[in-house]
């Protein structure tokens, strides 16, 4: 009997049933890993996570100097709910003061316990679904402790740096609005505080107005509260121009009503004015006055400008002193 030869694969056949048999594996790999993954997501695991929790309504005469900030939820649900949730999220609880028991266990101290079985009904179940059980959460209970609240006036002060384009001046002074506010603290801590300060600014250069909404920089005290925490900061910045006057001196009245001639009796005023206020200014609107405080111990009497317009800059007065004679 005749045996029959083996059949062989030619060489272009061999590289077919490679890649083949390559691709059933990674296929049947696929299926297993997915039939894995589907029963591990299936079963129930535990996750703790982090909530804060945040005080609100707190009784304006009160301050909170102690409280419970941070409590740890263990959430229970299948692998496919926790599946796509951002597990690194800080969720937040928030307390309404207003609504607790508040008991005064000392001279100006008040405390306050939060039971937060009512608050994880309330809002942990909403933040993080129904389909997610909170089974355990610790501490179970919170403590807030508060004191008195006293307020003070006092004033804002801004700390700005800046620099002016050439040909730029301040229009008046830099204001806060408001320029004051309600610091809400301690008695004995707040007594000696008469203002406070806004973080440090740097404007830049400025050739025009600008307002900054700049945040209250913290007084220092161990517990406080203000009654806002930013203000806005104005900076009036115009551009102005050179202007020349000639003025009259006001020659006073000495004793015994002896009269005072000057020579010369007027001066020339060199003035730096906004451009919008260049058309204004008037020889009439200066008092310019004659230094007597001297007068007898010297030949000469010094000049000065006793009342201007605001936002004018005095840049020279000629001359700067005055002869004079006293008539009987």
């Amino acid at each position: 009997m005749n045996k029959e030869a083996p059949i062989e694969f030619s060489g272009r056949f061999k590289p077919f049933k490679t890649k083949y048999n390559l691709y059933v594996f990674l296929v049947c790999l696929f299926f297993s890993a997915a039939i894995w993954f589907i029963i591990k997501l299936s079963k129930t695991y535990e996750l703790v996570t982090e909530v804060q929790i945040e005080y609100v309504n707190i009784p304006s005469n009160r301050l909170v100097i102690e409280s419970d900030t941070v409590i740890s939820a263990t959430l229970s649900a299948s692998g496919f709910k926790f599946l796509g949730r951002n597990l690194k999220k800080k969720h937040k609880l928030q307390v309404d003061v207003a609504s607790l028991p508040i008991q005064e266990t000392g001279p100006d101290i008040f405390t306050a316990a939060v039971n937060i079985n009512k608050y994880i009904e309330h809002q942990l179940d909403d933040k993080f679904g129904y389909t997610v059980s909170i089974v355990d959460f610790f501490p179970n209970q919170l403590r807030i402790v508060m004191h008195k609240a006293y307020a003070r006036k006092v004033a804002v002060r801004p700390r700005i740096s800046y620099e002016l384009a050439p040909q730029h001046i301040i229009y008046g002074s830099i204001k806060s609005e408001p320029d004051s506010l309600y610091i809400f603290g301690r008695a004995e801590e707040i007594a000696h505080i008469e203002a406070v300060h806004t973080e440090d600014v740097n404007a830049g250069v400025l050739n025009k107005s600008q307002v900054f909404n700049v945040a209250i920089e913290s007084p220092g005290l161990t517990a406080f509260r203000l009654s806002q925490n930013h203000v806005n900061v104005y900076i009036p910045v115009e551009k102005f121009t050179e202007l020349s006057l000639q003025a009259p001196i006001v020659a006073p009245i000495l004793k015994d009503n002896k009269e005072l001639k000057l020579f010369p009796d007027k001066v020339q005023l060199t003035l730096f004015v906004a451009l919008k206020d260049y058309a204004l200014i008037k020889p009439e609107h200066f008092k310019i006055l004659a230094d007597t405080s001297q007068i007898g111990l010297q030949r000469v009497l010094p000049v000065y400008v006793k009342d201007k317009p605001d936002n004018i800059r005095i840049q020279k007065i000629n001359p700067a002193t005055v002869e004079y004679i006293i008539l009987n």
